[in-house]
């Protein structure tokens, strides 16, 4: 089954987005290595099974580091390279930051930027070495704009496009585009994880975010200006 197929890790996979990030993947020729803290995840990976993929399910708190290394060393298990790591796995908490437990606080920092961060240099320092890999973290348009009582999780966002930003690019990876996915903030009870026929349809309508320009034609622009940078 895994011949000519890739190999994906995505975090948070049991629901929402990171399982429909996960269901994508499966259509479109990944194997996947999933994770997420609760036994649904279990019942995901036989759902992402039943479109062809080959799908090892890790049950493990990534806000702990031992969770981590828990996933880390089962995607080592499957003896292939990394091709693509879907960082998705984040939570939040609906009160109010002065009304919030700093338990949760912490737990939420843990997870959202702690393990990320710790998964990402793993799995990333491997890609480096290969020179070839592609990096998604799920971030948030509340990562750009105020966010008066969600804090910590609008500082993860926010945190998150800083990070792909300066750290991952800064490691200068030849071939290893990385990115941050932004969805809209919305209530939990409200959470409708995209899908792949709805991102489609996004498509159709034009609703894409615009190509960025690459180096070579940013430098050519520049030179076509006299040196001075463009106004973005």
């Amino acid at each position: 089954m895994a011949e000519g197929r890739f190999l994906a890790i995505v975090t948070g996979a049991s629901t929402g987005i990171g399982y429909e990030l996960a269901r994508c993947c499966a259509q479109n020729g990944f194997d996947l290595v999933i994770a997420a803290d609760e036994p649904k995840i279990m019942e995901a990976s036989l759902e992402l099974q039943k479109l062809g993929a080959r799908v090892e399910a890790v049950e493990a708190d990534l806000a702990a580091l031992d969770g981590v290394d828990k996933l880390y060393a089962a995607a080592k298990r499957m003896n292939r390279p990394v091709d693509s790591l879907l960082a998705n796995a984040g939570r939040g908490l609906g009160k109010a930051f002065l009304d919030q437990d700093f338990a949760e606080v912490t737990r939420v920092v843990d997870t959202n930027i702690t393990g990320t961060l710790d998964l990402l240099q793993k799995v990333g320092r491997d890609m480096r070495a290969r020179g070839a890999g592609r990096i998604l973290i799920t971030g948030s348009i509340a990562g750009v704009m105020p966010g008066p009582i969600r804090r910590p999780i609008t500082a993860r966002r926010r945190s998150s496009a800083h990070f792909r930003s300066h750290s991952l690019t800064s490691s200068r990876i030849p071939g290893l585009p990385s990115h941050v996915s932004c969805r809209a903030p919305l209530r939990p009870s409200s959470l409708n994880a995209p899908t792949c026929s709805t991102a489609r349809s996004a498509r159709q309508r034009k609703m894409t975010p615009p190509t960025l320009p690459d180096r070579a034609s940013s430098d050519d622009a520049r030179r076509r200006s006299g040196g001075h940078r463009l106004a973005q």
